[in-house]
């Protein structure tokens, strides 16, 4: 569509405590304090594929639908990715397929579901703060991870589903009730929030992802008790944070703090870009000189057999995918070499492999327009969620960023609204 062109808002970066959550964000809140009871029932993981249904359906019935910009790139590599899964057999691998095509729809459906609602219907502060919520609940299910590291039980969906499909690997894990992935690569036990996701790399690709929305509810541009409790929550989840031992959510972390000071020098405003990287100082001195600190040394100075897998991963990934370029195998692949399957620890392998050179080009494409897009809008609550497809772009490399993936389609909504779309009637 050609959009309404309007100069970047400069307003503030978030609305006030009083924002009304309108009906329509229903499955946002699913994702975000919903989270606890899917889980329980082992649809956690599944869940995430809801925006597809829902914001699918809603963008079928209406009648004056337009499509921004980067739109047609993501319906491509849905379409791309539905061919490639005609590769497969078996009622496991298809079922399986089909969750993460939806995954997919739900990236899609949701950037163009955000761009196509308006402000006075659903505003932008009413979007932030659902998915803001998301943030608490993941480090609340980080805690439990490290007091109940051990628990792991069938949940009631593994109960229930037929044979074939419950026994398979990837259905146990993503319908287990489990907390935390216990793991022995330092030497020594250390238990790493996984839930409500089925691993500890899911769980550190999305609280880097979240905590954007979540600072710009709490913490950037509130006051009073909002933001007191913001700041509190924010200190609370430095522990699992660090106990998760997620390399790339603690580089996630840094990026987006780098590019928020980098952005206010550009704008002049050199004390809030100090004080910010001043802050993330002292956080990090007093990681570094509590107990947790060592847990950080031991991480690095371990880290060398990790890497060397996921170079060995990516490389086969890319050395096979060469075999089947243009529509992959339509899923991951077990690794005789490596238990770790080929296809993950990074979206960009997984698309490569899995779907052909083709979607992840379609992805990377879609990626960079909307971070351009991004790079554009110069209001504090526009750089804030830059910061998440800029996260996702490194994340690329390292982490699926599934289930979660439509996150990045809500942040490059708001974002095409914020650039395009002028205000209504005083809506944030």
């Amino acid at each position: 569509m050609a959009p309404h062109v309007a100069r970047p808002r400069q307003g503030s970066a978030t609305a006030s405590a009083s924002v009304p959550i309108p009906g329509q964000l229903w499955p946002l809140v699913a994702l975000s304090i919903g989270l606890p009871p899917l889980f329980l029932l082992g649809l956690a993981s599944f869940a995430w594929a809801l925006p597809a249904l829902v914001f699918g359906a809603a963008l079928v019935l209406r009648r004056d639908l337009q499509l921004p910009r980067g739109a047609g790139i993501l319906l491509a590599l849905v379409v791309w990715i539905g061919l490639s899964g005609l590769q497969l057999r078996g009622v496991a691998g298809i079922a399986l397929f089909g969750y993460r095509w939806l995954l997919f729809l739900s990236l899609a459906t949701a950037f163009i579901w955000v761009c196509n609602v308006s402000r006075a219907e659903v505003p932008d502060a009413a979007v932030i703060r659902v998915v803001g919520w998301t943030w608490p609940v993941l480090i609340v299910f980080g805690a439990l991870a490290l007091v109940l590291p051990d628990v792991s039980s069938p949940s009631v969906l593994l109960r229930i589903l037929p044979g074939a499909l419950a026994d398979h690997p990837l259905t146990v894990d993503l319908a287990s009730i489990r907390f935390a992935e216990v793991q022995l690569f330092l030497g020594y036990p250390v238990a790493r929030p996984a839930a409500p996701f089925a691993y500890a790399n899911t769980w550190g690709s999305a609280v880097a992802l979240t905590l954007p929305f979540f600072l710009l509810d709490r913490v950037v541009g509130q006051t009073g008790r909002r933001r007191r409790t913001g700041i509190i929550l924010l200190a609370l989840g430095v522990v699992p944070m660090v106990m998760s031992l997620n390399r790339g959510l603690w580089l996630s972390c840094g990026v987006a703090v780098a590019y928020v000071a980098f952005r206010r020098v550009l704008t002049g405003d050199l004390r809030t870009s100090l004080r910010l990287l001043a802050v993330a100082g002292v956080v990090v001195a007093a990681i570094l000189l509590s107990p947790l600190g060592a847990l950080i040394g031991d991480r690095i100075e371990g880290a060398d057999d990790s890497n060397e897998s996921r170079g060995s991963i990516a490389a086969e990934a890319v050395a096979r995918g060469t075999e089947s370029p243009l529509l992959g195998f339509g899923a991951p692949a077990s690794n005789e070499d490596d238990p770790v399957a080929v296809g993950t620890h990074g979206l960009l392998w997984y698309l490569i492999f899995s779907h052909g050179f083709v979607a992840a080009g379609l992805f990377i494409a879609w990626l960079a327009g909307a971070l351009r897009n991004g790079f554009g809008v110069a209001s504090d609550r526009g750089i804030w969620l830059t910061t998440v497809l800029l996260m996702a772009a490194m994340q690329l490399l390292i982490y699926n960023m599934l289930p979660h993936v439509v996150l990045l389609g809500v942040a490059a909504g708001l974002l095409w609204r914020d650039r395009y779309e002028p205000p209504t009637n005083g809506a944030k």
